[in-house]
């Protein structure tokens, strides 16, 4: 029972964050990776292809973000890139070489996911996004429990 208090506080936490601007969408299209490589993104802007099979929801995803930027602002990132602290943290994983496998985009289906820090940067106006997946509620939840958990053990 302490495990569904501490996510409600997680998730309350991260519904409250306003310095993180974001944006999701899903991409089908022959090569996402050419996507990433054409976004003019501003400076503090970070874009992260997440598989559509590994998404779970846009909380989840939120979260994920949040915890990348406190790592990096502390110091305890485990990363040398902040998309790669973000897969690592998605996953609550420390090993990047599987991160980095188990975020390879297989076919065409993927969710971009884009979020800022700061001011609220104009991502919205990327006109070729297509809705986002429906969010499986009960596997995000699980998510959320994973990735707080493992965020709790690397900062304690």
């Amino acid at each position: 029972m302490a495990v569904d208090k501490a996510v409600r506080e997680v998730l309350r936490v991260v519904e409250e964050v306003e310095n993180i601007d974001d944006l999701l969408c899903r991409l089908k299209a022959p090569n996402t990776k050419v996507v990433l490589e054409r976004l003019d993104l501003p400076e503090r802007c970070i874009a992260v292809l997440v598989p559509a099979r590994l998404f779970t929801g846009p909380r989840h995803l939120r979260l994920t973000a949040y915890l990348t930027e406190v790592a990096w602002s502390e110091g305890s990132a485990i990363a040398r890139k902040k998309e790669v602290e973000f897969m690592l943290t998605y996953l609550a994983t420390r090993q990047i070489r599987e991160a980095l496998n188990v975020f390879r985009p297989e076919g065409v289906d993927a969710v971009l996911y884009i979020w800022c820090v700061g001011d609220v940067a104009d991502v919205s106006e990327i006109s070729w996004c297509l809705p986002p997946p429906e969010p499986d509620h009960e596997a995000e939840l699980e998510a959320i429990e994973r990735t707080a958990l493992f965020w709790a053990e690397q900062h304690r």
